[in-house]
Order: structure tokens, then C-alpha cells, then sequence
């Protein structure tokens, strides 16, 4: 028994234009799935502008943008209720970004701590100082007086 592996030649390939991209294809199904969901005919016109506007997306973002529309509202969405949603989806992203990047600092800091490594905060700082003057024999005048500018920068970072 034998398998045929050899592809059949698609409209896309036969008429020498490239296939579309996921995230074309992506776009293009959200873009039919609104049109049904508020019983529209799409014209070919704003059909071009949202591919423009939009196919350069990510996939995962433009299945976002639409399906939060259509659960928001029946209607055809504006370039402007797509653009408010895309801006959700990027300080969505933003703040997914910090949580990650916050949660990494944590996980070093409890690694560091783990291996018996000293971490300082600013509470510190008034400490460290005192250990610094004394090592360089500072009078007891400067040493009160850069404490005082010291104490006064923690107090007011707390």
C-alpha cells in the first residue's frame, strides 16, 4: 500500500500570491464571526481597512480584541471601539509583564536569601553609615549630620 504525499496545488499557489499569514487568517475569521454575531454584510472596503490596520497583530491578540467585543456588544464594532481594545489588550500585557518581572526580582531575592547572602534595605542605611564613619575615624559633627540627611531620606521613602 502506497501513501500519495505530494501536495495539491491550492488557489494561492497556482495564482503565485504568498498564503496569508496567521495572523491574516486569524483576522479574517474574527472578522466573520462579528458580521454574523451582529447580522451584518461586511463591505469589502472596511474589510481591507481592518486587515491594514490590524493583520500585524498577534493572533492570540486580534481572537481577543474580537471575541471581548462581541461579548460586549451585538453591534459591528468601530475602528475606535477595536482601538480602545487593543489598547486594554497592550496595558493588560504591560501589566502581565511587570507581574513576571516582579515575581522574578522576588525569586532571586529568596534564592539570595536561601544561600545566606545579606540583602539591605533602607532601613539599613542609618547602620551602614555609622560602620562606614567609624572605620574612617569621622568626628562625632558629621557623623550627626549626615545621619540626620540620611534618616530623613528613609523616613520619607517609608
Amino acid at each position: 500500500m502506497s501513501i500519495n504525499l505530494q501536495s495539491k496545488n491550492n488557489d494561492l499557489s497556482v495564482t503565485g500570491r504568498r498564503s496569508p499569514t496567521p495572523s491574516e487568517i486569524a483576522l479574517a475569521r474574527e472578522l466573520d464571526r462579528t458580521a454574523q454575531n451582529a447580522k451584518i454584510e461586511m463591505s469589502e472596503d472596511l474589510t481591507q481597512e481592518f486587515l491594514e490596520r490590524y493583520s500585524h497583530l498577534g493572533p492570540e491578540q486580534i481572537v481577543w480584541m474580537f471575541r471581548t467585543h462581541r461579548g460586549r456588544s451585538n453591534y459591528w464594532p468601530t475602528i475606535k471601539e477595536i482601538e480602545d481594545l487593543r489598547f486594554e489588550w497592550t496595558t493588560k500585557d504591560a501589566r502581565r509583564r511587570d507581574d513576571v518581572r516582579l515575581f522574578l526580582e522576588k525569586e532571586k531575592t529568596r534564592r539570595r536569601l536561601a544561600t545566606g547572602e545579606k540583602q539591605f534595605g533602607l532601613g539599613d542605611m542609618p547602620s551602614i553609615y555609622k560602620e562606614l564613619f567609624a572605620k574612617r575615624g569621622m568626628d562625632t559633627d558629621g557623623q550627626e549630620t549626615i545621619m540626620a540627611n540620611v534618616q530623613s531620606v528613609v523616613r520619607q521613602r517609608h
